[in-house]
């Protein structure tokens, strides 16, 4: 092959639209509610033309066939289309709880930078022990689909346990939820990429491993747009309930880190108050997650692994 058929092989007009159909629907997710209204022009504009891009994208995978950047005949095997949703979902849960809670050790419990990584150690840990419990464990018995549903159903319960933090909790409340919530996401974390190995051909492997590993990356970057919207819109709402000679924009500007330099030792109290109601509420979109993650292993094929050289992926 010439350089020239080389690069017209390379599916870059279907590239460029997926980047920027992702970029428009980002600031809409943002935007809503905190610097604009849904009947705002601005995000209405975003809204479409993201809707636009995706169809034109969408046909345009479907005319170039096995030379698109998704090719379709991929998502037509279903433990591809479900396992690349529930990589989707389940890392929606991991980095929205990654970014906020920190926010909940340093604004709400008055933590350092510092102190606040210390205490969210048991997240991680849990979720490296159990990441490596799982993948000894589907080695050697063959089959993943039921601890894709078990990490999905212990990741929905600990992110409700989550959901349930107040300002004062006993510390094995916090260290509790967070281990269950983690080892839950451990149990799941790389079996997408387990799938995926098992039902595609070794010539679409490539493909279907870039695949999981795009929609993994997709969900960690709408969750964070989704939950900074959600965070925002109820700060706005609760602070002038709890504190309302306290300025929001101020707050939010201030930070986690410098909150408590901010705020006058008066109105401290009512803004730890709408600070925790507000990521309380960011916390609950992630039980709604955790759900939809479940509903999606349910779906994936029952396979088995033996006879089989697979291999997981960094998520």
């Amino acid at each position: 092959m010439t350089l020239k058929q080389k690069i017209l092989t390379i599916d870059l007009l279907g590239a460029g639209f997926l980047i920027c159909a992702i970029i428009c629907s980002l600031p809409a997710l943002q935007w809503e509610g905190t610097k604009c209204l849904w009947k705002n022009s601005k995000v209405w504009g975003c809204i479409l033309g993201f809707a636009l891009l995706i169809i034109i994208f969408i046909a345009l995978q479907f005319r170039r066939g096995d030379r698109a950047t998704i090719p379709p005949r991929i998502f037509s095997q279903g433990t591809v289309l479900w396992s690349c949703l529930f990589s989707t979902f389940l890392s929606m849960g991991f980095y929205t709880h990654i970014y906020y809670l920190p926010f909940y050790f340093q604004a709400v419990k008055g933590k350092t930078v510092e102190g606040s990584g210390i205490r969210t150690i048991p997240y991680l840990a849990s979720m490296i022990v159990a990441t490596a419990v799982v993948g000894t464990t589907v080695q050697q018995v063959g089959i993943y689909k039921p601890f894709m549903v078990l990490g999905g159903v212990i990741f929905t319960i600990g992110a409700g346990m989550l959901y349930t933090l107040r300002v004062n909790p006993y510390a094995g409340s916090w260290i509790g939820y967070q281990l269950l919530s983690g080892f839950g996401l451990g149990c799941g974390v790389q079996l997408p990429f387990i799938a995926v190995s098992v039902v595609l051909k070794k010539k679409d492997l490539a493909i279907g491993n870039a695949l999981a590993i795009f929609f993994n990356s997709l969900g960690g970057a709408i969750s964070i747009s989704i939950a900074q919207n959600i965070f925002s819109n109820g700060l706005g709402s609760n602070l002038p309930e709890y504190a309302p000679d306290v300025s929001v924009s101020g707050v939010i500007g201030a930070g986690a880190t410098h909150l408590r330099q901010y705020v006058k030792p008066e109105d401290l109290a009512g803004v730890i108050r709408a600070y925790m109601q507000a990521l309380s509420q960011s916390y609950a979109m992630l039980i709604a997650v955790g759900g939809i993650a479940t509903i999606c292993a349910y779906f994936v094929e029952w396979k088995s692994i033996k006879g089989k050289k697979v291999t997981a992926q960094a998520a």
